[in-house]
């Protein structure tokens, strides 16, 4: 083989890796922009909640807002669904896999969501391996 062979399958090599997201089903697809939508511009630490050490006398330990919480509404549009019951339904199926979790934790009637630690670390394995932008 001859060395600019060589070189030219070496330059393909990294974009022949990348996945079209063209190549997935839609309801996928639809989950990737939600988690997409919560991953968008959160790149703050997450506050949730106070340390025991560093509560107040009356032992205040409420949970405080985490940085990366959006209203259903906000993904519904921010994702391209433009319907807040089809947003909450791949809310539901990202928190069944630990991605995002409503706000407060553990209410399901939550208008509000929050993207996990683990789901940014997906979101950043996604956004790495495929061709988001497609």
């Amino acid at each position: 083989m001859s060395q600019e062979n060589k070189k030219s399958q070496e330059n393909k090599k990294p974009q022949e890796n990348k996945k079209s997201i063209r190549q997935l089903s839609e309801s996928y697809i639809s989950q990737i922009n939600v988690l997409r939508a919560m991953c968008s511009g959160n790149s703050l630490p997450p506050v949730e909640s106070k340390p025991a050490d560093t509560a107040s006398a009356s032992n205040d330990t409420a949970p405080v807002p985490r940085s990366r919480t959006l209203d259903v509404e906000q993904v519904a549009q921010m994702s391209g669904l433009g319907d807040e019951k089809e947003a909450l339904r791949f809310l539901y199926i990202l928190e069944g896999h630990k991605l995002v979790s409503p706000f407060p934790k553990g209410d399901f009637t939550s208008k509000s969501w929050q993207v996990t630690d683990e789901g940014l670390k997906v979101w950043a394995s996604i956004s790495s391996e495929m061709d988001v932008a497609a």
